[in-house]
């Protein structure tokens, strides 16, 4: 029976090979709040990149060593003088194989769009004060927005959903868009979004055009994310977040 460490193990090693299904993929997102375990992440793709380097070093030294063998050792007379050379183009051939495939697979892979979108996503922290009732009773937005901020994204979907046509505004708007996001319900997201973005004059307009990139990178629709991240590139806040985004192999 496999502990936990066994399962984290396992568990990173599918996400670093992109084959977590979207139920794990986004309980993988919800662990990744976790900074012990986002350091783990990070170590085993370090090691991952490692190792691939290693095997890429490796067989270089064994084909040369090969090489140099093959060059030293005397042809026989009844062997054409081409023998020795089929020889090493065959290994040569075989090492090349190996070697695409291990920079492929550690080094080259494009990550899952669940992935890519996990390693880029944290819902926008609540910096909204509301102003409580005089007579103390919280207010359904105060409500919704507590419940936001202490990470219950179900319970505070739900009490935005109860809220008034007349309550709604930017605020509501746009955290209601990053819970949905939270709970993997990026699809949702996406109108919402260009919603507070069709708002020129929004204190969310960069933002929501960060998290609106997210959610097409999670729906794998990268053409849709690139001129989004593109338009962030200035942005003080947002900029080297959308050039690191932009970098990735999916956007190349």
């Amino acid at each position: 029976m496999q502990n936990e460490e066994d399962r984290n193990i396992e568990l990173i090693s599918r996400y670093l090979a992109g084959q977590l299904p979207r139920a794990e993929a986004e309980e993988f997102r919800q662990r990744l709040k976790d900074p012990s375990f986002q350091q783990e992440v990070e170590l085993q793709r370090e090691l991952a990149e490692a190792v691939g380097r290693r095997e890429a070093s490796r067989l270089k030294a064994l084909l040369q060593a090969e090489e140099a063998a093959i060059e030293e050792e005397p042809a026989p007379v009844a062997r054409r003088p081409g023998a020795r050379r089929r020889r090493f183009i065959g290994l040569a051939a075989a090492a090349a194989l190996l070697l695409l495939a291990a920079a492929f697979w550690f080094l080259g892979r494009e990550p899952a769009p669940a992935d890519l979108y996990a390693s880029y996503f944290e819902p926008r922290r609540n910096t909204l004060v509301i102003v409580q009732r005089a007579e103390g009773e919280e207010s359904l937005v105060q409500q919704a927005f507590r419940l936001y901020e202490n990470e219950e994204y179900e319970e505070a979907l739900e009490a935005f959903a109860a809220l008034p046509d007349t309550a709604s505004n930017d605020d509501v708007t746009f955290y209601r868009a990053n819970a949905l996001m939270a709970v993997g319900r990026t699809g949702e997201a996406i109108p919402i979004l260009q919603e507070v973005i069709r708002n020129g004059e929004s204190q969310y307009l960069d933002s929501a055009k960060w998290y609106l990139a997210l959610a097409h990178v999670d729906k794998a629709q990268y053409a849709a994310a690139r001129p989004l991240l593109e338009g962030l590139r200035g942005s003080p806040f947002l900029g080297k977040k959308a050039e690191a985004l932009l970098r990735e192999r999916a956007f190349r």
